[in-house]
């Protein structure tokens, strides 16, 4: 969505920060996102909803101001000619996986 030009704030428990972080870096993101992080009871059936109301703040900062620290992302280069996958022809790997390695490729 930021890159979209819409910005987007993460409302998270605190023991999910990690698991947030992991999963934008799965997207190929640096894990960096504005976040506003609340204790577990936040997230309860019927709870109350008043830490929001008074940690707004965060919200209005994540939303307006906030900017990752990496501003750049990293390139990976293809691998060096010569240095190729073997390439499976079988259907499944269980086709080919009682097949010599010579006959792999």
């Amino acid at each position: 969505m930021e890159k979209r030009g819409v910005p987007a704030v993460v409302v998270q428990r605190r023991e999910f920060v990690n698991v947030t972080q992991n999963a934008i870096s799965g997207f190929g993101f640096p894990p960096e996102v504005a976040m506003v992080v609340f204790p577990v009871g936040l997230f309860l059936v019927g709870s109350d909803l008043a830490p929001l109301q008074h940690n707004i703040d965060p919200f209005i900062q994540g939303l307006t101001r906030w900017a990752p620290k990496t501003q750049e992302g990293k390139t990976m280069a293809p691998p060096p000619p010569g240095n190729q996958r073997k390439r499976l022809r079988g259907k499944f790997f269980r086709d080919e996986s009682d097949l010599p390695e010579e006959t792999v490729g």
